[in-house]
């Protein structure tokens, strides 16, 4: 690589790259270690201390021992002679002395810690396991069962991994599920707005949505549970309130049904791109290519707007800023996930 080339991180693919190049020329012996968990940071600085403390003790002990022992019956009764005597001194006691303070030093040092601790965390990925969470490292439940406190984004879907659109722009109008307590967002929509479209808004949220993505409903209580991204899924339900069939869309349109997959092409979601698009092939020549993603992102490369009528309006630069003031803004602070959706046409491309 280049000296101008950028890396990250060492969980990015630069990144992991720089990673693997370096272990390779340090060789086997000089890679580095995976990072401990903070359980095991905690423990091993635990036992370090019952070390010292234990290492602390048995040089007392051992100090103690050997004043009382040698030392100081040395010393009783001196006269003028004298009183040290260094072939009278039992040294053999020494040896003792060595050896209890050795007993006392083992003794501290807590070598069955660690494996309680083990235990302990693989009991709970059992338990873990048997309520459907499955556990691949130990760490994991270590990271679980630590938490005292979740903090999430203001699009959070922790409760019940479920998202519902609450709110859809278009044609200049605003509509609102909290609008109307009598209708839902998706019969407003088919019932206010022109039927071309509401056609193409159902259209391209069918088109621009993954195959992973999808509506199931229970056959025994009648409700619908979602499959695959939430965020996705809302839309979905918005195109079922409008009374359209996703599923039959997608099979209709060309470029976007298994058997006609290779005639169109999908732009999956990145985090660079911030959007997603998938173009499908114009029964009258060319592509149509259809577009959602952030908000910010999208507006910034339409051109045009469609007005209530379903007319394109051209969109110039004050326009965009006032949608984004006046409609995004207001959204975002309503902890709303704001996407716009949107659509180009392009001409075909001629053979050589």
């Amino acid at each position: 690589a280049g000296e101008d080339s950028v890396r990250s991180g060492p969980r990015s693919g630069a990144g992991s790259a720089v990673l693997a190049e370096k272990a390779a020329a340090a060789g086997p012996d000089e890679e580095e270690d995976d990072e401990a968990s903070p359980l095991f940071v905690k423990l091993n600085g635990i036992v370090e201390d019952v070390f010292k403390v234990g290492l602390a003790a048995a040089v007392f002990c051992f100090l103690a021992m050997v004043a009382l022992g040698i030392v100081y019956p040395s010393f009783r009764g001196c006269g003028e002679e004298g009183c040290w005597d260094f072939l009278e001194v039992e040294w053999l006691h020494l040896i003792e002395y060595m050896l209890t303070a050795i007993t006392v030093l083992a003794v501290a040092v807590p070598e069955g810690l660690p494996l309680a601790v083990n235990l302990a965390l693989a009991f709970s990925s059992q338990q873990m396991m048997a309520q459907n969470n499955l556990v691949k490292h130990l760490d994991a439940c270590e990271t679980m069962g630590s938490a005292t406190t979740i903090c999430s984004d203001k699009t959070g879907t922790l409760t019940a991994n479920r998202m519902s659109v609450r709110a859809v722009r278009v044609g200049g109008v605003t509509y609102s599920a909290a609008g109307d307590s009598k209708r839902s967002l998706g019969r407003q929509l088919v019932e206010l707005l022109p039927e071309k479209l509401a056609h193409l808004l159902a259209h391209l949220i069918c088109v621009d949505t993954m195959d992973e993505s999808f509506l199931e409903v229970n056959e025994a209580t009648g409700a619908t549970g979602f499959k695959g991204n939430p965020t996705e899924c809302a839309l979905l339900s918005l195109v079922a309130e409008m009374g359209y069939d996703y599923a039959a869309l997608r099979h209709d349109t060309p470029g976007r049904s298994l058997a006609t997959a290779a005639r169109g092409k999908p732009f999956m979601f990145s985090s660079k791109r911030k959007m997603m698009s998938w173009a499908v092939p114009l029964p009258r020549g060319g592509y149509r290519v259809y577009c959602k993603g952030a908000s910010e992102i999208v507006i910034a490369r339409c051109d045009a707007m469609l007005s209530a009528s379903g007319e394109a309006a051209p969109l110039s630069d004050a326009k965009r800023q006032q949608l984004m003031e006046t409609v995004v803004r207001p959204f975002a602070g309503e902890a709303y996930r704001t996407i716009a959706l949107a659509y180009r046409d392009l001409p075909g491309v001629k053979s050589a």
